[in-house]
């Protein structure tokens, strides 16, 4: 019998533990489909889009993968370079699996709304973790976390307070710079908008989009939201190692933090443990709802063993177990009842709340660099706010500049009208 290989690149989503979950799932597949052989590269995400584009662009010869896990921002830029097979063909009848919707939306293309370039396969909808007892102590209510105004309140009180040696709030997986993703919520919550049309041509922000933003900024500015580099040796994105009142995350621990033999395990912090929407603000209330999804590329020589493996991972069976694995939650409604149990009825409700008000960024082909210019742009505004020298004006600048090159960006990328 002669095998077919597949090279599969994944990210680190579960850490060091991530190449062992997976290979789980690839001796599971490979009792179905013996004569497939399913290879693991796993690249940080820090590192994947600048390898992927090296790839897509020829730069790298050897080793190139087959299958591919993707942030919903990027599929559509791939697309554009016309690096990802389309699934239709290959995955009959995938409108049976009951995606997200926004999930859904993402993995096909707005040239083609038929065409499915990916399958999505867990979910990033993100909502706001606090501590109960830390709230009772403080005489907090989860009714203060509602809207803009209180939900600042409520910060201000628990990092002014002597009482409790806490920090007010911090934010799953924080890095040295803020995402385009971590924006989201509050640009649209501010009635903000962001790439949208106006008079045929693409935008970036609006007025209103940077208020939110400004909102955001003020947060970290006062400390609000703690920063990774000055409360040193304690990890932010952590808020079950019992430092942070509050947390925004899109990920739940259901096999690390909520199981009591495991060492991220926290009596204390589960017991008290709840969860709410995020806040509301002047223009509505709104979260992010993005994830990964899995494609198959144009260098696959046998798309159909691939799309196999990326049927595999996606079925109700495999997806349940490795979201839970990756602490992550499932890319499909129902498989969101499936994994939550009895006791969880309220943070499930919560969860499927977010997902009706939930928003992911706008499929269109200049978004992987976009995001990328994101980063670069609020790392600017990061710095200043860690050395003291923040100031509205200076976030105005920053985001002035991050404009005109992201104008540049589109201009390029769309055409010369900027047209979409």
């Amino acid at each position: 019998m002669v095998k077919e290989n597949l090279n599969c690149w994944v990210m680190p989503n579960a850490g060091f533990e991530t190449g062992k979950i997976l290979k789980t799932e690839i001796k599971n597949f490979a009792r179905l489909y013996p004569n497939i052989d399913v290879r693991l590269t796993i690249v940080p995400w820090s590192h994947m889009w600048e390898r992927l584009w090296g790839v897509f662009k020829g730069k790298q010869d050897k080793n190139k993968p087959d299958i591919i896990q993707l942030g919903s921002t990027w599929i559509s830029s791939l697309v554009h370079m016309n690096g990802l097979v389309d699934l239709r063909e290959l995955v009959k009848n995938s409108e049976k699996y009951d995606f997200v919707p926004q999930l859904w939306q993402s993995c096909r293309y707005e040239g083609d709304s038929a065409a499915v370039f990916a399958l999505p396969w867990f979910a990033d909808i993100r909502i706001l973790y606090y501590r109960k007892d830390i709230f009772n102590k403080l005489k907090l209510t989860e009714d203060m976390l509602g809207d803009w105004k209180s939900f600042k309140d409520v910060l201000k009180k628990i990092k002014n307070q002597k009482k409790i040696k806490i920090y007010p709030m911090s934010v799953s997986g924080q890095k040295e710079s803020i995402l385009i993703h971590d924006l989201l919520p509050w640009i649209l919550s501010a009635g903000g908008k962001i790439l949208f049309s106006e008079s045929g041509k693409l935008k970036l922000l609006n007025e209103k989009a940077r208020k939110g933003i400004k909102y955001y900024f003020d947060l970290l500015n006062k400390r609000y939201i703690v920063l990774k580099s000055e409360v040193s040796p304690v990890y932010t994105g952590d808020f079950f190692s019992g430092n942070f009142a509050l947390q925004i995350s899109g990920v739940w621990p259901l096999k690390s933090c909520f199981n009591p033999e495991h060492s991220s395990f926290n009596e204390e912090v589960t017991e008290n443990f709840g969860v709410v929407l995020l806040p509301e603000g002047p223009g509505g209330r709104f979260t992010y709802i993005g994830g990964s999804s899995l494609a198959v590329t144009k260098f696959c020589s046998n798309p159909e063993a691939a799309a196999k493996f990326v049927e595999y991972l996606v079925s109700t069976e495999s997806q349940v177990r490795v979201s839970s694995s990756f602490g992550m939650l499932p890319a499909k409604t129902g498989d969101i009842d499936i994994f939550f149990s009895d006791d969880r009825m309220r943070i499930k409700n919560v969860y499927k709340k977010s997902i009706s008000i939930g928003r992911d960024l706008p499929s269109i082909i200049a978004l992987g660099t976009l995001e990328q210019l994101f980063t670069e742009y609020t790392s600017n505004i990061l710095s200043k706010i860690k050395n003291r020298s923040y100031s509205t004006e200076s976030l105005l600048k920053e985001l002035d500049l991050l404009e005109e090159k992201a104008e540049m960006v589109l201009t390029y990328i769309m055409g010369t009208s900027g047209e979409f």
